[in-house]
């Protein structure tokens, strides 16, 4: 898949005691479980040093490799529309590795970058067996990252993010909701812009730089984008206001 693997160099029998490597494949059992390593230089293929593209190239090739895998594994036993997602996946992938950019495609009903939020009501005759097994989410606002409709069924499922335990439950079990509450600490990563207003198009007021912590009390979707309400932060202290959560989705918006 990659002409920078140089599989001459490569262990395939290695087990040293305490990698993350060797703890995750006798935890979990996973038959795959590999660490890729690279440094600046090239090794015996190119005096030319790595850069940033590169290594984009390689993690592109390494998850087409893993998802070659996977359809060797459960060739035509997956459903018509998860195939499809793998195979868009695989596209976009392709083209990364030869360093085409492709737009992202579009948001649907609800994803990480772009989630809903919804109550989850109590329990009723016909609640979704997951539900019935996580009653101590009944009355919570959760976080809805993804929802498949089940056209045969007539009904559609979503699947909760993985801090509500990361099941799918049925639509009818949830009452969506504008925003969701509590507590969030967040770490800003790259320079952030802030506005006093959970519209992104309005005027901002100040940039955080990168390293800053800031508390937020309130999550909220605006047009497409994830809004997060400051309580207070390690640079403007109790000023407020208001930040986007991501600066842009990857190329599938599940993936946030």
């Amino acid at each position: 898949r990659c002409d920078m693997f140089e599989y001459d160099q490569t262990v395939f029998r290695s087990f040293a005691s305490g990698t993350g490597k060797s703890e995750i494949s006798s935890l979990i059992g996973v038959a795959h479980c590999f660490t890729v390593e690279t440094n600046y230089l090239r090794g015996h293929h190119s005096a030319a040093p790595f850069e940033p593209s590169d290594w984009v190239k390689l993690g592109s090739c390494c998850l087409l490799a893993l998802n070659d895998l996977d359809q060797l594994e459960y060739s035509g036993n997956l459903p018509a529309q998860l195939m499809g997602d793998l195979l868009k996946a695989e596209a976009f992938l392709a083209a990364e590795a030869e360093g085409i950019s492709l737009e992202t495609l579009g948001r649907e009903d609800a994803s990480r970058a772009c989630p809903r939020f919804a109550k989850v009501r109590r329990a009723g005759m016909h609640a979704s067996q997951a539900l019935m097994n996580s009653p101590e989410l009944i009355g919570m606002i959760v976080e809805v990252v993804e929802v498949r409709r089940n056209e045969s069924e007539g009904r559609s499922w979503c699947r909760l993010h993985e801090c509500h335990g990361g099941q799918w439950i049925l639509e009818s079990d949830l009452q969506y909701k504008d925003a969701q509450p509590g507590r969030y600490f967040y770490g800003v990563l790259l320079e952030t812009a802030v506005s006093m207003d959970a519209d992104p198009a309005v005027p901002h007021v100040a940039i955080l730089p990168p390293g800053t912590v800031l508390e937020a009390e309130e999550r909220r979707v605006v047009g497409e984008h994830l809004r997060v309400k400051i309580v207070a932060d390690t640079r403007n202290g109790n000023q407020g206001g208001w930040v986007s959560e991501y600066r842009s989705a990857a190329f599938d918006s599940r993936l946030g």
